[in-house]
This record gives C-alpha cells, sequence and structure tokens, in this order.
C-alpha cells in the first residue's frame, strides 16, 4: 500500500527526528539506531549529512546528496510518518478494506443439502 508523504518540505521532516532523537518513551531513548545492522544511518548522523556551504561560506538550502542523505532522507520520512497520522490513515485504510472485503464476501456453501 502506498501513502504520499505528510509533507515533502525539509524543515517538518528534519523536526521529526529531532523529536525521536530528543525525546524519551518509559524512561528510555524514543529511538534506538543498531549501530552494527545500521552503519549508513549512523554515518549521516554523524555528520556526514550535511547543508553544501557556498565559496563565501553560506549554507545552501539543501542538503548534500550523497550516500548518507539518501538513507538520511528515508529515515526523515520513517520518523515523520511514527510521528504523524500517516500511521493512523494507512491503519484506517486496511481496516476499511478489511471490513469491505467481509460485506461483499460471499458465503460458504452448505454441506446440508449433501447428505
Amino acid at each position: 500500500m502506498c501513502m504520499p508523504a505528510p509533507s515533502n518540505r525539509l524543515a517538518p521532516r528534519l523536526n521529526a527526528v529531532e523529536r525521536f532523537l530528543t525525546e524519551s518513551r518509559g524512561g528510555t531513548a524514543a529511538m534506538l539506531v543498531n549501530r552494527p545492522l545500521c552503519p549508513t544511518l549512523v554515518g549521516a548522523l554523524n555528520g556526514n549529512y550535511r547543508f553544501v556551504f557556498n565559496q563565501i561560506g553560506e549554507s545552501q538550502p539543501i542538503p548534500e546528496k550523497n550516500k548518507w542523505s539518501h538513507v538520511a532522507d528515508a529515515h526523515q520520512y520513517l520518523c515523520q510518518a511514527a510521528s504523524g497520522g500517516t500511521a493512523v490513515a494507512i491503519a484506517r485504510r486496511v481496516i476499511r478494506a478489511r471490513d469491505l472485503a467481509h460485506m461483499y464476501r460471499k458465503p460458504a456453501p452448505s454441506s446440508a443439502g449433501w447428505t
């Protein structure tokens, strides 16, 4: 099932990641990253995901596109979906599809007449 992202704008995506990095839930971090299984994401979070600077030292409005940025962008969309209404929208679609399938399902033939 494919759903559009809540926003493609960079600021809401960065805010979603920041929210997970700074929050705690039940006394533990809201987000844990497995270093051995996610080395590219760890590298991106450790500073390889960065903004480009021009010749006079001004930051450009978009991050540098490289091997780090792709996984960082995916991580941003994941955090955004987990913290926003996307998960709820997906659940509603699944429940609705299940309910509709149930409504239109033909009843199984009775074996009462086959004796």
